[in-house]
């Protein structure tokens, strides 16, 4: 079923078998998270699940089966099409119990998806699967998605760390655009994994870093900067998340994208740029700080685990080209 075909009552009946599975369900990304109420990642689930199928850009195709809920959604990204010239997909909502018809009727979901991308002109599909749920791992594969990257997302609180506030560290202006950019497009991991499909220009890959710093400011999320020997060096940009601090009742900060200009690595900046960053969020208020690093990225996982991030959750990236436009 799709939703821009179904009806409101489908929808929330559908809604309602997902909130009886909830107690048992072990994949959600929230499920841990630090709140006030420990049940509460239950009602944030059911509430992100409603704006997926309210948003006019996303696509849930589900059934109900024995009383038991089974559902992928996607999304067309208006924002990558726009960017790399070809129309691309996120595959993020992936719900199935784990018993023995599970594999079947999510088989039979993925395959609709999948035609309807297609038959949307859709080239290229990137699926996030929680690390843990191994038997939807194995169904992707079987439709031909491919592994590129494993993601961790880890918390700190902000009391643990009691960081002084770093004059080199302040919030960016508009006249550090034009710096920030730079650095954005000439200096990023390189083995993100949009960079590892050979199928990507990586030089569209490096703009696209440029766009996500334009789409921050244009959305007024905050941006920090470093600033060693009056030039800026490096940039961190992040958000207030207001709605997940709503829902868990502690104000979270969220870090979306970092980097640093080659010429300061090696020499301890990395790390003094990224305490600074969180003495930052502390002095805004934040309680808990969220982030993201792929497991690969090792200078990364140093960072996170030296200022006591903790991981919550894992998901792994997969890739399926349905028309491959570059080799």
């Amino acid at each position: 079923m799709n939703n821009n075909i179904t009806s409101e009552n489908a929808v929330s009946d559908f809604l309602g078998v997902v909130e009886n599975i909830l107690p048992s369900y072990r994949f959600d990304q929230y499920r841990l998270y630090p709140s006030t109420d420990r049940n509460v990642w239950q009602v944030y689930l059911i509430n992100r699940l409603n704006d997926h199928f309210q948003s006019k850009d996303s696509y849930c195709f589900f059934e109900v089966i024995n009383n038991l809920p089974f559902l992928i959604g996607c999304q067309i990204s208006r924002w990558d099409e726009e960017h790399f010239g070809f129309k691309m997909a996120n595959i993020n909502w992936v719900i199935a119990p784990e018993d023995t018809i599970s594999n079947k009727v999510t088989d039979n979901l993925i395959n609709s998806c999948i035609s309807f991308l297609r038959d949307e002109g859709v080239r290229f599909v990137l699926s996030r699967i929680c690390s843990d749920d191994t038997q939807m791992l194995h169904l992707f594969e079987d439709k031909g998605f491919r592994y590129y990257e494993s993601t961790v997302y880890p918390i700190a609180k902000c009391a643990d760390l009691s960081l002084p506030v770093d004059t080199s560290v302040r919030l960016a202006t508009n006249a550090d655009l034009d710096d920030i950019s730079r650095i954005a497009e000439q200096h990023q991991y390189q083995r993100g994994h949009y960079y590892c499909d050979v199928k990507f220009d990586n030089k569209r890959v490096d703009t696209m870093y440029v766009k996500w710093i334009r789409t921050s400011i244009e959305n007024n999320e905050p941006i920090a900067v470093f600033v060693d020997k009056g030039k800026v060096t490096g940039y961190f940009a992040f958000v207030l998340d207001e709605e997940l601090s709503k829902f868990t009742g502690y104000k979270y900060g969220r870090m979306t994208s970092l980097a640093t200009d080659s010429s300061i690595r090696g020499k301890g900046f990395g790390m003094q740029f990224f305490q600074g960053v969180i003495a930052l969020l502390t002095e805004m208020g934040v309680r808990y700080i969220a982030s993201e690093y792929a497991t690969k990225n090792i200078v990364s996982t140093r960072l996170h685990m030296k200022n006591l991030f903790y991981p919550l959750h894992e998901k792994v990236l997969l890739h399926l080209w349905l028309i491959p436009i570059h080799l």
